[in-house]
């Protein structure tokens, strides 16, 4: 998911293209690279991981770079050839924001079906699904049936299918703008949640945010300590309570500690 930095302001975001082997990943990877402006884009890269060959450059896009005076950063990968260890596209999708598949071939169940399989399964290992992830689809077939993708794929209902023909790859700029846009929309909504939680915490007092109602927390036995634990005149002993609060709707974790020196009053 993206990653929101509040101290510097910052919301990054991380776009993998997807597809099997000869789809033409690096080559419309390339493509997209030099359509967009050198000044709102980082070098293309190359490195080699696993023995798989991967590409990745930075962008940000200057008409939508400030979200709320946050500067947004878009991270887009892609790995090309013939990937040997399957284990390297699953390490390039943790925390995807969104994604252009590339399928390489029209759309068919022989060819399109085993890949968005392996696709959900990658994605179902870090709780994600295509089903509620900014997605766009990139065909080779210039005149795909709108409703293909639909009977292939009905939790992709409404994800837009661009052509991405041998002779021409301009149907990538305009799937990557729709993508970008898609992600924006998702990080507004992010965005927006984080800035609301931060505007509670910050303004809520921390004798308030201490307190802990009976519905909220449950106190079990101190760890670290028996239920008979004795206090020894002029021994400081630390205690330390588990505690369970819950904070709009959710479970957090916390332990209590307390730290006691038992006195004799005067005289005594």
């Amino acid at each position: 998911m993206a990653v929101i930095n509040h101290s510097k302001r910052e919301i990054n975001a991380k776009i993998v293209l997807y597809g099997p082997p000869d789809s033409g990943k690096g080559s419309l990877f390339r493509f997209v690279h030099r359509r967009i402006k050198p000044s709102l884009c980082s070098p293309l890269k190359t490195m080699v991981t696993g023995g798989d060959t991967l590409l990745f450059f930075d962008y940000t896009p200057f008409e939508s770079s400030s979200l709320d005076g946050y500067r947004v950063c878009f991270h887009l990968y892609t790995l090309t050839g013939q990937v040997d260890n399957p284990g390297t596209w699953k390490m390039l999708l943790k925390g995807v924001d969104g994604i252009a598949l590339i399928t390489g071939s029209p759309l068919a169940p022989t060819t399109f079906t085993p890949l968005l399989n392996n696709l959900r399964a990658m994605l179902g290992s870090y709780g994600k699904n295509t089903a509620n992830l900014p997605m766009v689809v990139l065909s080779d077939h210039e005149d795909e049936p709108p409703t293909m993708l639909d009977l292939l794929a009905p939790e992709l209902t409404g994800i837009p299918v661009f052509s991405n023909s041998a002779d021409s790859q301009e149907g990538a700029v305009s799937a990557l703008a729709d993508l970008l846009r898609q992600v924006m929309a998702s990080l507004r909504t992010l965005h927006g949640a984080q800035q609301q939680t931060q505007l509670d915490t910050d303004s809520t007092p921390a004798v308030e945010n201490a307190a802990i109602t009976l519905d909220e927390a449950t106190t079990p036995t101190p760890a670290n300590a028996s239920p008979d634990t004795i206090l020894e005149p002029g021994i400081l002993t630390t205690l330390r309570i588990p505690v369970m609060i819950t904070v709009d709707g959710n479970e957090q974790r916390y332990t209590l500690s307390a730290t006691l020196k038992l006195e004799a009053e005067d005289g005594n």
